[in-house]
């Protein structure tokens, strides 16, 4: 196993300015590691909006069942589908991250995810993507990415080293302004944090200095209703 069960049920629910959690080391050490070492390097595409942006790794990860949902529900995205956005092929990656993804697409995670959460996400899709900020990179400003519904993004930093002054934090908000920081959560290896989107989950990721030696290297878990469009914008 991957994932360490006991604590992402035991991880630390936040319900101020809204609902998040943070877990501390929710994957073994040894995969942990394997995982940081064997992190896709290609086939990212930057996708930017005024200073903002960020590159993301087509295609979006969804199981061979919520596929078959976005093409008998989802009329306007059978486009994406194939020009290649979403697959439930995942060869192309290593073992252990074969492994972990299919960890992550289990019903005992999402039931895990639910429980520590206070959510049915029963009737929700996932969507697994790799995202990266390169050095310079502006960050993303505040946004709640509150579309309607009940929504969760999940993050895991993959970085191996990580110092406090490169940035690339992941701030939680009490509104819309940069310097209403609630909370702060460095991009350090082995810890995730996942927040359910309202019309107060305010958060922002701050920018990663120039000087950074390395991007910052996550994996994004979204779970989405059927109405709900999951490619990033």
């Amino acid at each position: 196993m991957i994932l360490k069960w006991n604590t992402i049920q035991n991880g630390i629910l936040h319900s101020v300015p809204c609902r998040w959690a943070f877990i501390q080391n929710p994957l073994t050490e040894e995969y942990s590691l394997e995982l940081a070492k064997t992190y896709p390097q290609d086939k990212f595409e930057e996708l930017t909006w005024e200073e903002n942006g960020f590159f993301w790794r087509k295609p979006i990860i969804v199981t061979p069942e919520d596929i078959s949902k976005i093409r008998d529900l989802r009329k306007d995205l059978h486009q994406k589908i194939e020009q290649g956005y979403f697959c439930c092929v995942v060869q192309n990656l290593s073992e252990s991250w074969q492994k972990f993804i299919k960890e992550l697409q289990s019903l005992a995670y999402r039931e895990a995810m639910g429980e520590l959460l206070d959510l049915n996400l029963k009737d929700h899709m996932i969507g697994i993507s790799f995202r990266r900020y390169h050095p310079g990179h502006f960050g993303r400003s505040p946004h709640t990415d509150f579309q309607g519904g009940t929504t969760v993004t999940q993050l895991y930093f993959f970085n191996q080293e990580w110092h406090l002054d490169w940035g690339g934090y992941f701030q939680i908000l009490s509104d819309s302004k940069n310097e209403s920081v609630v909370y702060k959560i460095p991009p350090r290896l082995n810890t995730s944090v996942a927040i359910v989107f309202s019309k107060n989950s305010w958060h922002m990721v701050t920018p990663v200095v120039p000087y950074a030696p390395y991007p910052r290297l996550t994996l994004a878990i979204t779970y989405w209703k059927p109405k709900w469009n999951p490619i990033p914008s």
